[in-house]
Formats: C-alpha cells, structure tokens, sequence
C-alpha cells in the first residue's frame, strides 16, 4: 500500500480528524510508526508531524540581538559597540556565531572560540601600533610572544596620551596566563563539558582585551597611522 492509499485508507474509516483538509496533506508526511491498530498509528504520526513543524517554526537565527541576557547582561560586555570599534567582518561572524552557539546551549562550542577571538585582539593591537613583527617559532604565536609583545607595547607608549598608552604589569601578565588556561582547559583538556561560568570568564577576558589593550592602540592608530 503506497503513501496516497494509506491516506485513503484511514480517510475511509472515518480516523482523520474532519476539521483538517487532508486533500492538502503531503503523504510524505506519514511516518512509519510502529502500531498496534490503526488509530495508534494516526494519532502517531500527526504528534511526530506537529512537533516537527513546531519545532522548526521555534528555532532562532544566531542573532546578536537575541542574545541570552539570563547569565550575561549585554550591556555588561558591550558586544555591540566592540564589533562596530573593531569593524572587521570576521570577528563580526565569529562572535556572532559564539553567541549563537551560548543561546543555544552548545557552551564547549562556544567557549572553544573565544580564545580565538582575543588572539585576534591582541594581534591587532601590536597592528594598530606599526609593531607587528613577532619573533615566533615555525611562524605560530604563542601566548609567550603575546606576553613579551605587550611588554614592548607597554615601553612604546609610556610617553604617549594616557588613552593610547598600554598598562602591562605582573599582574597583567598574571591575568594574561589564567585567560590562556582557562581557554586552554575548555579547548584541549575537557571532556566536551563546559559550564556557563567558564564561559563568563572568557567572556570577561575578551571584554578586558579590548578595553585594554585594542581600544588605546585604536586611539593611537586614528592620530599617528
């Protein structure tokens, strides 16, 4: 029995409900649902289709306004105003996609990103200050050349105005490695669990790179560059 006899099978013996036009009923709707009579069956298989067009009319786009404010006040991190000072349409589409990935409940995914965002911040920070030559080895920077970057940064602009300086002390240096456990702990050491706290804090680290360190060499970059 095909998919079109089916239906008019169950239409046949009175099953279908006679508020529903079944004329306009796709047949490739019908699952194949274990019964043990045919009732079981109807009644099956329109709960498995109304869940299904449920389902799908609920789901959100990754929308950086939709963001979810239950653990993290938007206003608190400012995401807004980074992705418009920062004006690169990659790090618009990644944090886009990490705060996608929060609203939906996929926090490894999430928080696995966020190490790359700061990278990028810090990299483009040594940019904005004509410093971007890093001594690396096999061509990768690491957290080491970050550290020893924004130390030479923190030398450049000692004389400069106050908002173009970089202030880097131990406890900078301090912060810098506990960012760069955290992210190394979600990104290479877990096991695909992460909770929402872990998320706050790198959360918290990708803010303070950018108030810090991105913002200054912003402000230098727009007088001198």
């Amino acid at each position: 029995m095909n998919l079109d006899e089916l239906l008019s099978y169950f239409d046949n013996k009175q099953m279908l409900p006679k508020t529903i036009n079944w004329t306009n009923v796709l047949p490739n709707s019908v699952s194949n649902v274990g019964f043990s009579y045919p009732q079981i069956y109807v009644d099956d298989w329109l709960q498995k289709d109304f869940n299904s067009i449920n389902n799908g009319m609920v789901k959100k786009q990754f929308e950086l306004i939709k963001f979810n404010t239950t653990l993290l006040n938007r206003s608190t991190f400012d995401f807004e105003n980074m992705i418009n000072e920062v004006s690169d349409p990659q790090f618009t589409n990644n944090l886009n996609q990490i705060l996608g990935a929060y609203n939906n409940g996929w926090f490894y995914v999430s928080a696995s990103a966020i190490g790359g965002l700061i990278e990028m911040l810090l990299y483009k920070t040594a940019v904005n200050y004509g410093k971007d030559n890093f001594e690396t080895q096999r061509d990768k920077i690491t957290k080491k050349n970050y550290v020893k970057k924004m130390h030479e940064l923190r030398n450049f602009t000692k004389s400069f105005n106050e908002d173009q300086q970089i202030h880097f002390d131990s406890l900078d240096e301090l912060t810098m490695d506990r960012d760069y456990l955290t992210r190394n702990a979600v990104s290479h050491y877990t096991t695909g669990f992460v909770n929402e706290r872990e998320i706050e804090s790198l959360f918290i680290a990708l803010s303070n790179t950018y108030i810090r360190y991105f913002l200054p060499s912003k402000h230098y970059a727009q007088n001198n560059l």
